[in-house]
């Protein structure tokens, strides 16, 4: 097992709280520690929030059901089947150059938030 030290939070609350968390080094670990059908159903439990993640992506881009679905059917760890915030704000920046640069108003928006690292919020400014 992989001991770390961890923090957790409370919405309502500015106090982290830390403790030691234990995981598994390998899926023969985690059959080991958990049995197989568990370790099976937390290795479903966390893809399912990560196929989640990526269809959510999908939507948030004001696509369909389908593109949804092939967004879930081809998820791979690691690949940028979903963008960050970051990574979608700037490639945003890229396609509206010439919408930004015509609007004073917009390119002051895009330009505060973006300086202040509030990518999501960039990204709003220019899928709006």
């Amino acid at each position: 097992m992989k001991v770390t030290l961890e923090k957790v939070k409370f919405a309502d609350s500015d106090t982290d709280y830390e403790f030691e968390m234990g995981l598994p080094e390998s899926l023969e670990e985690a059959v080991e520690v958990y049995g197989e059908e568990n370790a099976l159903w937390l290795l479903n439990s966390g893809l399912k929030v990560k196929l989640q993640n990526a269809a959510r992506e999908v939507f948030r881009q004001g696509k369909g059901k389908d593109e949804a679905e092939e967004a879930a059917r081809t998820y791979r760890p690691g690949n940028t089947a979903r963008k960050g915030a970051k990574a979608l704000a700037l490639e945003l920046l890229t396609e509206k150059a010439v919408e930004i640069r015509e609007d004073p108003d917009l390119k002051e928006k895009v330009f505060n938030a973006f300086s202040a690292s509030k990518f999501k919020e960039v990204v709003e400014l220019l899928e709006g």
